[in-house]
């Protein structure tokens, strides 16, 4: 009798412990796919504060002056990086044509 109730607690520590597992591993496979979107983003700000370098013909200051006078104009909502660096682009190219 008290042989069997020791291999029913062994049963329900194992299957606590594969329960635990499963989702421990979910939630880190989730983590990591959270992770690789957010760097996927800052890479698309990167590429697209390195076209707006260029669009300056190098003037990198320049760039940062334009990202900063965005977030500014869009202050009561705000805006990210990606959004700031795509509308001080947009708005050069449209004071340049």
């Amino acid at each position: 009798m008290v042989e069997s109730d020791y291999l029913k607690f062994a049963l329900v520590i194992v299957l606590a412990s594969a329960v635990c597992y499963l989702l421990w591993k979910g939630l880190i496979e989730t983590g990591d796919i959270r992770r690789s979107q957010r760097l996927s983003t800052l890479d698309k700000a990167f590429a697209a504060r390195e076209r707006l370098i260029s669009a300056l013909l190098g003037d990198y200051k320049a760039a940062d002056r334009l990202i900063q006078l965005e977030h500014r104009l869009a202050e009561p909502i705000g805006c990210g990086k990606l959004q700031a660096v795509e509308r001080a682009l947009s708005r050069l190219e449209k004071d340049r044509a």
